[in-house]
């Protein structure tokens, strides 16, 4: 009988010499060979509790026979027994201490503890007893770098390398240390030639697809993980990874599913539930995300970003007594959050600060640029741009053309389209890096940056004919930094165009409860003043609508005098 269990375990049919093999068991309970041969078929098939059962059976009958105590060992490690594997590892030894392959086992179920010093010792020992014994010196490495240690890591690897050129977990193992090491390139090429080895080799498919994905090559780690799915469809963690590639590019609906599924197979997930909560806000599903998020918060209470998700979810159903207290809770836990800080003080009240923090700007509109287009100019009808364009066009010469522009603040380049034809050379500036990436698919730049608009000015070398900010300043308070910054760059008689929103009553500007601010005309003929500027026109106009309501502001065209130094 047991030649037929052996025949189909040859044959791979797992299943079926499985239940051959259980009913070998019960005709002979008493048969040592047989028990210990089940227990091998449980370990094939990963049923490591029926293993160690089996095990445990093969032991009783034969308590002399190493191969049963060994197997019993592997089963017990295999179900996070680790003390259980290291007692009967060390009875092995103690009768026979030339065995190397219960020296490394029992260094894996130290290593497994956070002994390493320990399973440092163990698979030194193995290696003196048999220098080319390639698990042992893959696990000496795995050693070092838990150590920190990682060039000796990597030359253990290498080594067990040399000895089996198609050891598949050595090659994952050298691109993970190549990986932390900051050699991207290296670490895929690792994990790439495991699986020219072996096309199915999970381990690398799955550790080339995280790779793949910190590094930006979102489509093929996605490819990667499909395969991961397709081993292992009960996999949450590569669920979550697919739901934030998804998510970075803005496959709102795919993300959704691929948390949606990540929660199912680990329903106490709080980090998918936060990002799913997340989305769901941004999709304007808000009481989904609700209720997703305040499962989130009963699973991990001490969690931030998912309060202050729920607080950002409140806000956007206009409850803002809710989002308030949320913002509160955010800032017990973390009194630093300056984008908690400033939703609150637009809800509560207090003083106005000059600008938002940027790390509430940038993250607002990365947010918003997968459907920035479409939102601005069909549910807000919005039409700065192509005013402000029509007001340049007044003060331009009939036949411009070359000009040096810069844009800032420029999303995702609904201006810079428009003065395509007048340009030489443009530049984009703009905080969120989802708005340059969506400008970077238009082709209408020569220069793009993710910076602060201010800082990026400052830090310029080269001059502009015009620098234009269409629908910016109503992000900021105090306009006297940017607008000395916007002179430094321009060239003598260089053009400023920007547009704000109107503030009617006294004052320089005012923040209004959407967080955005509006600017007096007595404030912007001030500040232009101060900062070496002459007007050519300022013009009122509706810039956009909000909530069905005009919102109205100032189209205003500037020209750049001597400089501030000269007067």
């Amino acid at each position: 009988m047991n030649e037929k269990v052996t025949a189909l375990l040859n044959a791979g049919k797992l299943e079926a010499a499985e239940k051959l093999c259980i009913q070998q068991c019960k005709r002979k309970p008493a048969d040592a060979g047989n028990q210990l041969l089940l227990a091998y078929i449980k370990i094939q098939l990963h049923k490591y509790e029926d293993a160690v059962i089996a095990g445990r059976a093969a032991v009783k009958q034969g308590p002399d026979n190493r191969d049963a105590q060994r197997l019993l060992g592997y089963a017990l490690h295999s179900t996070a027994d680790f003390d259980g594997a290291i007692d009967l590892y060390l009875k092995i030894l103690e009768v026979e201490p030339q065995d190397t392959q219960t020296y490394n086992n029992l260094g894996n179920s130290y290593l497994a503890l956070g002994k390493v010093e320990r399973a440092k010792e163990c698979y030194e020992s193995a290696l003196k007893l048999q220098p080319q014994f390639p698990d042992a010196l893959n696990n000496l490495g795995t050693v070092f770098r838990r150590m920190g240690r990682l060039q000796e890591a990597l030359q253990k690897y290498q080594q067990a390398l040399r000895i089996n050129p198609e050891y598949l977990l050595a090659h994952c193992n050298i691109g993970d240390v190549l990986f932390e090491t900051g050699d991207n390139d290296g670490a895929i090429k690792s994990y790439q030639k495991s699986l020219q080895l072996d096309p199915g080799y999970m381990p690398a498919t799955s550790r080339l697809a995280n790779v793949l994905r910190l590094t930006g090559a979102h489509e093929k780690a996605l490819a990667c993980y499909r395969k991961v799915i397709e081993d292992n469809p009960e996999n949450a963690e590569v669920w979550f990874a697919m739901g934030v590639i998804n998510g970075k590019l803005d496959r709102h609906e795919r993300a959704i599913f691929c948390y949606q599924n990540a929660i199912h197979y680990f329903p106490e997930y709080p980090q998918a539930l936060t990002n799913l909560g997340a989305i769901l806000n941004t999709v304007n599903q808000y009481d989904q995300a609700i209720e997703t998020l305040e499962k989130a918060i009963q699973i991990k209470p001490d969690s931030f970003q998912a309060t202050f998700n729920l607080a950002n979810a409140w806000r956007s159903k206009e409850n803002l007594d809710k989002a308030a207290d949320y913002y509160e809770k955010v800032l017990a836990m973390k009194p630093e959050h300056a984008e908690a800080e400033y939703q609150l003080s637009i809800i509560r009240g207090g003083p106005t600060p000059d600008k938002p923090p940027a790390d509430y700007v940038s993250s607002l509109f990365d947010q918003y640029a997968w459907k920035f287009d479409d939102h601005l100019t069909g549910e807000l009808e919005y039409r700065t741009p192509q005013m402000l364009n029509a007001e340049l066009r007044k003060q331009l010469p009939g036949e411009v053309r070359d000009m040096d522009i810069l844009d800032i603040g420029c999303g995702t380049g609904l201006f810079g389209s428009l003065v395509k034809d007048i340009a030489g050379w443009m530049a984009g500036v703009d905080l969120s890096s989802g708005m340059i990436d969506k400008a970077e698919e238009k082709q209408i730049y020569d220069e793009l940056a993710v910076a602060d608009v201010s800082e990026f000015m400052r830090d310029s070398s080269r001059s502009y004919d015009l620098v234009v900010s269409a629908d910016v300043f109503p992000y900021l308070g105090d306009l006297n930094e940017v607008f000395a910054a916007s002179h430094a760059v321009l060239k003598s008689d260089g053009l400023f165009l920007f547009s704000v929103e109107a503030q009617e009553n006294e004052g320089d500007f005012t923040r209004r409860e959407s967080g955005r601010y509006a600017h007096s005309i007595l404030y912007l003929r001030s500040v232009l003043g101060g900062t070496g500027f002459e007007e050519c026109s300022i013009e009122k106009a509706v810039l956009r609508k909000e909530k069905g309501n005009p919102i109205e502001g100032y189209l205003v065209v500037a020209r750049r005098t001597e400089s501030l130094c000269d007067q």
